[in-house]
């Protein structure tokens, strides 16, 4: 168990672990899913028609302005570092916001579907796969929440940890209530109830609640995407919800044990994570494959904000040579506090 406050910072490269994609791969993704195909009288999909069919059907009045739209997305999104920094470059533009948002919806919920997490739902008796997950940081992380705890206090489980997800996917949800079902033998719908009880907050928002949009449907299921991209955030639109803003500073300031996985340490998500008073923290990240010329520049950054007391131990360790997993298989004691 963890035996202090912890906050966990989540980025693309944790959910990577269970098979999704990352920034670069989730835009390659999208710029395929956006081909189009003009004719004279229509246009017509070349990539993902479940997408764009019922997509144009509901604009026809504006299929050109959004098809262009549509180009601007698929052409421009690879000068990116993310689809993320791409939509808050075109955040004055509503239909390229429109189309930004609803494929990234289609494009997470088809790669739920398609990582090792995915639960065939035709058998209410299906359950994620743990074996198969087995080295990755999700069934870890359990190794290291569970003991101390037992069946009668399940329910505490989670008091002293609390999520900020930087990632659109539902991975962490999903998984905690799998694996509580699974590891103290409870119903599913019990289990989903005291995952209700753990702070996750999504800077960027998420596709939906799993109640609403379960995880990881088929891509041929007929999911209103569109509808869906109310879910999704843009930077500008996340630092003007101060409600989110303040409960991401209740985190980041009542935490004592703040741990980075697989986050990329962008400046503007670093922004939103910097408290208003400098305090000081233990801290743990990975930086996997970052040049030991950037690790440096991510421990200045971090002193900054939470820096040391002339006497103290080194309190922060950003490890780029740790993927997620590795994280917990070499701190597992020092992260349970």
């Amino acid at each position: 168990m963890f035996k202090r406050k912890t906050l966990f910072v989540v980025g693309a490269g944790a959910s990577h672990e269970v098979g999704l994609p990352v920034g670069s791969g989730l835009t390659k993704d999208i710029a395929t899913r956006l081909q189009l195909v003009f004719d004279r009288d229509s246009i017509t999909s070349a990539g993902d028609r479940d997408f764009t069919l019922p997509f144009f059907r509901m604009h026809q009045r504006e299929s050109l302005e959004y098809a262009l739209a549509y180009r601007t997305v698929r052409e421009g999104i690879v000068l990116s570092r993310s689809i993320d920094d791409f939509l808050n470059i075109h955040g004055d533009d509503p239909r390229i916001v429109l189309v930004g948002k609803s494929i990234i919806a289609r494009a997470i919920h088809a790669a739920e579907f398609k990582s090792d997490m995915y639960v065939d739902p035709s058998n209410v008796h299906n359950q994620i796969d743990f074996n198969k997950i087995e080295q990755s940081w999700f069934v870890k992380f359990m190794r290291v929440l569970a003991p101390g705890i037992t069946v009668s206090n399940v329910e505490n489980i989670f008091q002293n940890v609390a999520f900020i997800v930087f990632n659109y996917d539902r991975c962490i949800e999903h998984f905690l209530t799998g694996a509580l079902s699974r590891l103290y033998d409870i119903e599913l719908s019990k289990a989903s109830e005291i995952v209700k009880t753990v702070t996750i907050i999504h800077p960027y928002g998420s596709i939906g609640s799993i109640e609403r949009v379960p995880f990881g449907i088929s891509e041929h299921n007929p999911t209103n995407y569109v509808s869906l991209a109310s879910e999704i955030k843009t930077y500008t639109e996340q630092i003007e919800d101060k409600t989110a803003l303040d409960q991401m500073q209740n985190c980041v300031e009542s935490a004592e044990c703040i741990v980075f996985l697989g986050f990329a340490y962008h400046e503007q998500n670093m922004d939103l994570l910097r408290p208003d008073k400098p305090a000081r923290k233990e801290i743990y990240g990975t930086a996997f494959g970052m040049s030991e010329a950037d690790k440096l520049a991510v421990i200045n950054e971090l002193n900054g904000s939470f820096p040391s007391h002339s006497g103290d131990r080194v309190h922060i360790r950003i490890n780029n040579t740790l993927t997620c997993a590795g994280q917990f298989d070499f701190f597992a004691k020092s992260l349970a506090g």
